[in-house]
């Protein structure tokens, strides 16, 4: 079984960028970086909630990427109409080493 069979969902990964707006504002929006990529989402652990409460950071779920890209802190990852803030990579774990980049998010709720 291929590591992208066992992907579930697609996830567009978005960085904050500074653009001027019609009066000549400044305005924060998203820009796509990588687009539909083959991910697995899971809800986060009681051990991997645990450990960024420590640091006083909320997660959520934890998203299992197929491809090794690079995330940085204020990054977003958009899946199905589902927005999760970026809040941290981590190494996998023993035996799931097979997944090249798995990052902790906290979902944003619509308002």
């Amino acid at each position: 079984m291929s590591l992208r069979s066992m992907c579930r969902s697609r996830v567009t990964v978005q960085r904050q960028t500074v653009t001027k707006d019609a009066s000549g504002g400044m305005v924060q929006t998203y820009a796509d970086l990588y687009t539909d990529r083959a991910c697995d989402i899971q809800p986060a652990s009681g051990r991997v909630r645990e450990q960024y409460m420590q640091q006083n950071l909320a997660v959520s779920h934890t998203i299992y990427l197929a491809d090794a890209i690079t995330i940085l802190p204020g990054d977003r990852l958009v899946s199905n109409g589902h927005t999760f803030l970026f809040q941290g990579l981590r190494p996998a774990a023993f035996g799931y080493d097979v997944w090249p980049t798995i990052v902790d998010v906290e979902e944003q709720v619509r308002s």
